[in-house]
């Protein structure tokens, strides 16, 4: 199942703009953090790319980033959320752990399981023979050595009080990025990376990122804006505009932008942009040194990566849970898509995105564009096209989901342009706009 295993590729984002290293010793360092198990390289076609892969990875149906490997007798059960983390090569920290074998200690190897279904209470005892008779709630991660005794984690009242790495994750083939230093990478799954280059804003541009957490998109596409800027006028004119209605996630997008040398091309804002108010705006920044007053057609390029489902995130243990429950993303939608055509110039560019596989927010969200929105937006092809169509079963007519939408399915596929990255990869769906 693909939603139960993470893409083979790692891919990072690097500034190549202020770093006096060559691609090669970029290439270098990264290795000589990450360990010598992974290799790298930059991706043909996007050089700020960077493609991170395990030397001997081999990928199985039957036990994801693992392989056929034996699992200890002892257990131990981690939360679903940390269970993907641990997919992605993290290890298990304390504040993770659900239940302890009751015969499992400190230095024993043992077989780790996420419950996907959240139901174990914190503190339990676990068996192995139990666990595996329940596929349904508990999910094999891999093996690792135990750190902590059960004392050491479930000694403490609240969960939260718990710190520290308690199973040092054995067998892995997905790098931790967290000893990337941030101020020269930053790690982005690659359809978001293309979603910036689909965009394309130059260094005139006045850019807005509606949706703009955690500050990928937005960064890369002040970086492009930066580098898209000529050498004579290194500022151009051009302004990115970052939107988060969390104060603390504006805070880490101010912090992003500083750390890349940004902050004369990108500002980050605290605000909800799906509010019918928010076209006339008057914008402050958390640190008051910032201000911006919107106003319809202002920007000559949107990005809308609208909140969504997510369900095409890899790994997702606790999605065939989750997608049961789903409001209705849709319709919250389109009150950014209403607010962003009065943003837009006319002729400006509008960019939407998800991070999800669902029809009505994705091909349909775009055919009810046409069927309400003719008369202002126009769609247009999505280019760079990476051969990723939409899907025929959408409501989208055929001339439509071809090649004029992108659709990243959440899968190992044979399908790419450049490099087998972009057929092993998260779903994502990408369309483009043009106001008329």
């Amino acid at each position: 199942m693909a939603f139960s295993t993470a893409p083979q590729f790692s891919t990072v984002r690097v500034n190549l703009c202020d770093i006096r290293k060559s691609p090669s010793e970029i290439k270098e360092y990264a290795i000589s953090l990450l360990g010598p198990d992974f290799e790298a390289e930059f991706h043909p076609q996007y050089k700020e790319v960077l493609i991170i892969t395990h030397k001997s990875y081999k990928k199985t149906e039957t036990d994801g980033n693992y392989g056929q490997i034996a699992a200890p007798s002892k257990c131990v059960v981690v939360g679903g959320d940390c269970g993907n983390a641990v997919l992605r090569g993290a290890h298990v920290f304390s504040v993770g752990v659900v239940a302890i074998d009751g015969d499992a200690g400190e230095g024993d190897v043992v077989s780790v399981y996420a419950d996907i279904k959240g139901e174990m209470s914190r503190g339990s005892k676990c068996k192995k023979q139990s666990l595996e008779l329940d596929a349904e709630q508990f999910v094999f991660v891999g093996n690792g050595t135990l750190l902590v005794n059960r004392e050491d984690i479930f000694g403490s009242i609240r969960a939260q009080d718990v710190k520290g790495i308690a199973i040092r994750m054995l067998n892995k083939l997905l790098p931790s990025l967290n000893n990337l230093p941030s101020g020269l990478f930053f790690p982005q799954n690659f359809p978001s990376l293309f979603c910036s280059r689909v965009v394309d804003p130059s260094g005139a541009d006045w850019v807005l990122d509606m949706c703009a957490a955690p500050g990928g998109k937005a960064g890369h596409l002040a970086y492009l804006m930066k580098t898209n800027s000529k050498e004579s006028d290194p500022h151009c004119g051009g302004k990115l505009i970052a939107i988060d209605r969390t104060k603390s996630k504006v805070d880490k997008m101010s912090k992003h932008f500083k750390e890349w040398n940004l902050e004369n091309t990108a500002t980050a804002f605290c605000a909800d942009s799906s509010k019918s108010e928010f076209v006339n705006l008057c914008l402050n920044s958390n640190d008051l040194q910032h201000a911006v007053q919107l106003r319809p057609q202002m920007f000559d390029k949107i990005l809308l990566d609208a909140p969504c489902s997510g369900l095409g995130k890899r790994p997702y243990l606790q999605r065939d849970i989750v997608k049961n429950k789903l409001g209705t993303f849709h319709t919250f939608q389109r009150k950014f898509i209403k607010n962003a055509v009065q943003l837009l110039k006319p002729g400006g560019v509008l960019v939407y995105s998800t991070c999800t596989t669902v029809l009505d927010e994705n091909e349909n969200q775009v055919n009810w564009v046409l069927e309400n929105v003719s008369d202002k937006l126009k769609l247009v092809p999505c280019a760079p096209n990476l051969n990723k169509p939409g899907r025929s079963n959408s409501e989208l007519k055929a001339e439509m989901f071809g090649n004029m939408v992108q659709y990243f399915p959440p899968d190992k596929t044979d399908v790419f342009s450049f490099h087998p990255c972009e057929g092993d990869t998260v779903g994502f769906f990408v369309a483009k706009f043009v106001k008329l």
